[in-house]
């Protein structure tokens, strides 16, 4: 009974609401099972107060993903911890006469970036599917590129951004090789990808299953960038106040889950998320 009450409120969710208000019914149904929830601080939004599950990852790794994201803005722990890096790099850099490219653009740390640089350009490869992932238009996406073949010019960008995007790219070394021919000396790229694993894992194809990633990266997998950039300096949750939870939150001992079979179990239910900065 409480399954179909649910999925009854669900739908009348997306047919009535917009995602920021989605997002609180659902934590407003995860708080009826469970009012003492903990409750922290998204550097993102300046939201206080509990955080909503990703229930959907049940689907993909048989388990959810606790506490991972913020109501109010829908910043994940990915997000928090990058909108924190580029916080801690501010102090030392002025971002206000850079240039930042943006892949896969999230509409959580937008503002910030608009109002910190002096130039912020938003791409992706695909503008449809920019679409359906973001719920956002697709005039919010400047220009559409494969970063394997970008269609910039040299040292043309300052800083790149992009999250949670090289486990989708079958040739990442091209990837990054093109990501260090835009940049300009001195410049920088952010290059976020989702730890799952203890040792880098090539699927040999895209994963349907596991949101069509080719890899299942560990931490090894910032070898790779260290071979094309100067110096990688890896930031990690544990280097950011814990009140802004940035780590992922998920039961993986019981892995591999149906969809991912080359997964291997990890150990307890707290995983530290990483946010590596190549420099040129």
């Amino acid at each position: 009974m409480v399954g179909i009450v649910r999925k009854w409120l669900n739908s009348i969710a997306r047919k009535t609401l917009s995602h920021r208000g989605r997002r609180f019914v659902h934590l407003g149904m995860q708080l009826a099972r469970d009012p003492f929830r903990a409750h922290y601080s998204c550097p993102a939004c300046g939201y206080k107060g509990p955080f909503r599950d990703a229930d959907f990852h049940i689907w993909f790794y048989g388990s959810s993903q606790t506490d991972a994201e913020c109501p109010s803005c829908g910043s994940f722990e990915r997000h928090r911890l990058q909108r924190l890096v580029f916080e801690r790099l501010s102090k030392s850099i002025d971002f206000s006469q850079k240039s930042l490219l943006h892949v896969a653009p999230e509409e959580c740390n937008k503002g910030y970036f608009l109002r910190t640089f002096g130039r912020y350009v938003t791409a992706d490869l695909n503008a449809d599917d920019y679409q359906a992932s973001s719920g956002l238009p697709i005039s919010h996406l400047d220009v559409q590129l494969d970063l394997t073949k970008m269609d910039l010019p040299d040292a043309s960008h300052d800083v790149v951004l992009a999250t949670h995007v090289l486990e989708h790219i079958e040739d990442d070394r091209a990837a990054l090789l093109e990501i260090r021919r835009i940049l300009r000396p001195g410049g920088f790229a952010v290059l976020l990808v989702p730890v799952n694993s203890v040792k880098t894992i090539e699927y040999g194809e895209a994963n349907g299953r596991e949101f069509g990633h080719v890899r299942a990266c560990g931490p090894d997998y910032f070898d790779r960038y260290r071979e094309v950039f100067k110096r990688v300096e890896v930031y990690k949750s544990s280097d950011f106040p814990a009140e802004h939870q940035l780590y992922v939150v998920q039961d993986r001992t019981k892995w591999p889950p149906a969809g991912c079979p080359m997964l291997e179990p990890l150990p307890g239910e707290k995983h530290l998320d990483y946010a590596p900065v190549c420099y040129v």
